[in-house]
């Protein structure tokens, strides 16, 4: 099933603004402290991965263009100007580079190995810049990135990997 390119940049954006807002509340694993946001943002990578798949690289870079904009706006709005500078350029950079990636090998391995692999590379691109940015890299910020990067990781290999697998099931596509 195709969408046109602006019902999925607003899908896009409303994932975003939902993961920007769930990000002040948290919750405790262990150690830990996760916000929801980080459980929404996953969605994101699996509606780029199958925007590549069903619509072809092209489409989904228009998508993230036409998102880019109203997403950082938004968010600038909603939350803070550097949080949504941070916001819309880490979900830029992040998602073109999904994109590039998983169109690159989608065709070559497995299904599940695109959007693993690429979410993998998106996921750190996306947290180290969110974070460099929002609030400045620094050494001690380290752990708390690679944890999140880690839950994040987690969280496409047992929710989302199996999601895509779902969908393209449905849409007979493997």
């Amino acid at each position: 099933m195709k969408y046109s390119i602006y019902t999925l940049a607003c899908m896009h954006v409303f994932i975003i603004m939902l993961a920007n807002y769930l990000v002040q509340y948290t919750f405790q694993l262990s150690v830990f402290i996760i916000p929801y946001g980080l459980l929404v943002y996953p969605f994101i990578l699996l509606l780029t991965d199958l925007t590549v798949r069903i619509n072809g690289k092209e489409k989904a870079y228009q998508v993230i263009s036409i998102a880019f904009i109203p997403a950082s706006i938004l968010t600038m709005y909603w939350v803070n100007v550097r949080i949504g500078l941070a916001s819309g350029l880490a979900y830029f950079i992040a998602q073109g580079a999904d994109i590039f990636i998983f169109s690159k090998i989608r065709k070559r391995l497995n299904w599940y190995w695109g959007p693993l692999i690429a979410g993998f590379f998106a996921t750190i691109i996306d947290t180290a810049t969110f974070f460099s940015i929002a609030f400045g890299l620094s050494y001690s910020m380290l752990q708390e990135i690679g944890s999140i990067i880690f839950f994040k990781l987690l969280f496409d290999l047992l929710i989302v990997i199996p999601l895509y697998g779902f969908f393209l099931k449905r849409q007979r596509l493997i």
